[in-house]
């Protein structure tokens, strides 16, 4: 597989120099750059093409949700994981969607975030820990509503085909809905 190229984007210096030096210990990751804004991220990616770029989500300017969107436009060979300390269902989302293969929260252990960046790099999706309950419960959601949608059935004829599913008898369904 080889070194995995690593930029770190985080607007606080002392950040991008701490996830440095981490990184530094490990003879298959190489940080190739740092960058302190999302602007600056895409000049760099563009100058040095790294593998996987580290990237803050909170940043004046053009934030890391902004940024990692241009990045994966231009440059769809290069993935980028998210580390931030916001545990923000909002903010997991709209980075996801604007193309990040993942979302660390910041109290991640090195070697935790060691193994996010190489399975980041083998094509994985990685999602802290303390948010894959809210990943899930909108991935229900979202799943519910378009089959309320596709079938034009209201939530309650759902709960019942749900109900039938599970092999309930009618009378059990109707005493659980508390029908007559």
């Amino acid at each position: 597989m080889g070194v995995i190229r690593v930029l770190v984007v985080d607007d606080h210096p002392v950040v991008r120099r701490g996830i440095q030096g981490m990184l530094s210990l490990e003879k298959d990751i190489c940080v190739v750059g740092d960058a302190g804004s999302g602007a600056e991220a895409i000049r760099q990616v563009a100058e040095l093409h790294p593998d996987v770029v580290l990237m803050d989500i909170m940043m004046p300017g053009l934030d890391g949700t902004a940024a990692t969107q241009q990045i994966r436009q231009s440059f769809p060979e290069t993935s980028v994981l998210v580390m931030t300390s916001f545990e923000d269902e909002d903010l997991l989302l709209r980075a996801l969607q604007a193309g990040a293969r993942g979302y660390l929260l910041k109290n991640v252990a090195q070697n935790e975030l060691v193994e996010a960046i190489k399975a980041i790099h083998r094509g994985a999706r990685m999602v802290s820990p303390e948010l894959v309950d809210k990943v899930l419960k909108d991935y229900e959601s979202l799943t519910r509503e378009r089959a309320r949608d596709s079938l034009g059935l209201t939530e309650q004829e759902l709960r019942i085909l749900s109900l039938l599913a599970e092999g309930l008898a009618t009378k059990e369904i109707s005493a659980r809905m508390f029908f007559s």
